[in-house]
């Protein structure tokens, strides 16, 4: 055998290492479109169903995430 064969010859480590890098590099590619979609759809889902829930906080959307401001109900007796 010539060297030039030997080299194209491709071992199962090689081979599983190889697939493991492509699922792994697939699936952080899925996982980074993911965040990058589901995060903020999941925030503004939040603000409409506290909205159309008729609860007394007022939720405020930052670039930092969701924060809630919690106000004051008066009890006149």
């Amino acid at each position: 055998m010539s060297g030039i064969e030997m080299l194209a010859y491709v071992g199962p480590g090689l081979g599983a290492g190889t697939l493991a890098l492509l699922i792994g590099f697939a699936g952080s590619i899925m996982l980074a479109l993911f965040a990058v979609i589901w995060y903020p759809v999941r925030r503004a889902m939040r603000a409409v169903r506290s909205s159309f829930a008729g609860n007394q906080s007022t939720t405020v959307l930052r670039s930092g995430g969701v924060s809630e401001r919690k106000t004051v109900e008066t009890v006149e007796q």
